[in-house]
């Protein structure tokens, strides 16, 4: 088939797009267990035992071993990874292969929105997407790559009209549904996908479908443990204003994703010197917020979050006059101005408008609501952000220009994402190490507890090492404590009664500089989501 072809060409976007998503999975399945991954599969060991009551067992995520009801997410997600268990074991591979099919799907649904808005460029939203950092790192077999996969979806099926109103809106409203069990976050897509389906009334009944499905997964929290799990979360300190602190790390969060989206706007967009003095100025505010508003330590004038902070600044700088454009005027604006009408009949201006309706209902949810920020978060909105900045900057850059930016980002993320495969390494190979060297050196009839969380928790465990509970644990004089240094971790009340009698160290390299903690949790101390990282070690401590 000539390349020149349409039928060439629809064919090189496929091999572009499967190889996005290869490069993606790849680097995942050389990733062990990491993060939230083991509370994920604690869950999943509960739906295992007992599917009717999957929030009634008890999970060590904080301090001491609580009901599964107390964490965060609705069970969509754990009960595939459950399947996949039954079906195979707790096998690395097998279940980053289920985590696979999302990535896929959520490339696949980038590109198809992106051709919508941006044709000449879709190939480059993805990749921007798909090869950064914040992409490839928050994979695991945690949620959020679901999630965004689920929303892309649901809001792609209601932007096309294909298979007729009542197919479009099934498939929306079901997708998004699956999306709201996954993580309750994705409620901040409902306006985008309600406009979507205004002009359609046989769709808008099916946006009752995600109601009623929040309504029988509360009947069905009320069978298990008597609450239901939505309304009986902790709530937000801060209620229903959004937090300033939330929203200044929001945007360097937001970052990581379209530094290359603001380096296309200083070298590639009309009024250059602009988008210039636009950076030059979200630098200036980053400064100027840490040192005199937000009350942050010094270190967190740090030049990489000034940097992230300005290319988010920049690119909503974009956005934000796309979308003022949409406000005043239906003019043909940005690069490859948009038909009057999508195929099907489907308003263009009218699909505008739902992008940025995803786009401020999520900043508007996640500078309100989360406990801490991070890049999976942040990973939510990009695609709208991306898509809206490049028409608001008419962004049009050369294919050399082009290539020079997706290798650089593809470099950087690889990078990043080898890192964190080096992290999560670590401590897996070092569990059965450190207990074999805890039980060398404990003395007979001393009990061995390993403590600390994320990837660890789970390979400690299988390493035989009983979990350590600040509540319910009493070491006795002699007793070892493995303790894994800068991970989330139970409360030591007494510190002082342990000595320590061996160390484990990991060699120092290039994929041990980053401190990857910041990318999973940058908090609201403004952090930096890259800096340097600590010496990762493992500390063999004995009760004295």
């Amino acid at each position: 088939m000539a390349p020149g072809t349409p039928e060439g060409q629809r064919r090189s976007v496929w091999f572009f797009l499967l190889g996005l998503w290869s490069l993606a999975t790849g680097l995942n399945l050389l990733k062990p267990f990491h993060l939230d991954d083991a509370a994920h599969l604690l869950i999943a060991e509960q739906i295992l035992r007992e599917p009717w009551r999957p929030m009634s067992g008890l999970i060590n995520w904080q301090d001491t071993a609580e009901p599964v009801f107390v964490t965060n997410q609705p069970h969509f997600l754990f009960y595939l990874i459950a399947g996949v268990v039954a079906l195979a074991g707790w096998s690395e591979t097998a279940l980053h292969l289920l985590l696979a099919a999302f990535t896929l799907a959520a490339i696949l649904a980038a590109h198809a929105i992106a051709a919508r808005f941006v044709p000449r460029q879709a190939l480059m939203v993805v990749a921007m997407l798909a090869l950064g950092p914040g992409f490839l790192v928050n994979q695991n077999v945690m949620a959020d790559m679901p999630l965004l996969a689920l929303m892309s979806l649901a809001f792609l099926a209601l932007l096309r009209r294909g298979g007729g109103d009542r197919l479009a809106g099934a498939a929306g409203f079901g997708a998004f549904s699956l999306a709201v069990l996954t993580k309750y976050t994705a409620l901040f897509l409902y306006p985008a996908l309600l406009w979507l389906s205004l002009a359609r009334p046989r769709r808008l009944l099916w946006a009752l479908l995600p109601v009623a499905v929040l309504v029988a997964w509360g009947l069905f929290n009320l069978a298990d443990y008597g609450a239901v799990h939505m309304l009986a979360r902790p709530r937000n300190e801060g209620g229903l204003v959004p937090s300033p602190r939330l929203a200044f790390a929001l945007l360097v969060n937001l970052g990581v994703f379209v530094l290359p989206v603001a380096a296309l706007l200083l070298l590639a967009a009309p009024g250059r010197l602009l988008w210039g003095l636009v950076f030059a100025s979200g630098w200036a505010l980053y400064l100027l917020a840490v040192e005199c508003c937000l009350g942050y330590p010094r270190e967190a004038l740090t030049g990489w979050n000034a940097l992230l902070f300005a290319a988010a600044v920049t690119s909503g700088a974009a956005a934000l006059r796309h979308c003022a454009g949409l406000l005043v005027r239906p003019g043909r604006q940005g690069e490859g101005a948009l038909p009057g009408r999508f195929p099907g009949g489907f308003s263009a201006r009218a699909g505008e408008t739902a992008l940025a309706l995803w786009l401020v209902g999520g900043v508007l949810f996640l500078a309100t609501f989360p406990p801490f920020m991070a890049t999976r978060h942040a990973m939510l909105i990009a695609l709208p952000l991306t898509i809206l900045a490049l028409r608001g900057g008419r962004v049009a850059p050369g294919p050399g220009l082009r290539a020079a930016v997706l290798g650089l980002w593809a470099a950087v993320g690889v990078f990043v994402t080898l890192s964190d495969i080096s992290y999560a390494r670590f401590f897996r190979d070092q569990a059965p190490l450190a207990a074999e060297r805890a039980r060398v050196l404990a003395a007979p009839g001393a009990e061995l507890f390993g403590r600390g969380h994320w990837g660890w928790q789970w390979y400690a465990r299988a390493a035989g090492l009983s979990e350590y509970d600040t509540r319910r644990s009493r070491l006795a004089p002699g007793d070892i404590l493995v303790d894994p240094v800068g991970i989330a971790a139970q409360r030591l009340p007494d510190p002082e009664n342990y000595e320590p009698v061996a160390t484990l160290r990991a060699p120092s390299g290039w994929l041990s500089m980053l401190d990857m903690r910041r990318f999973y949790a940058s908090a609201l101390s403004s952090a930096p989501v890259i800096s340097l990282a600590p010496p990762r070690e493992i500390r063999i401590l004995r009760r004295r």
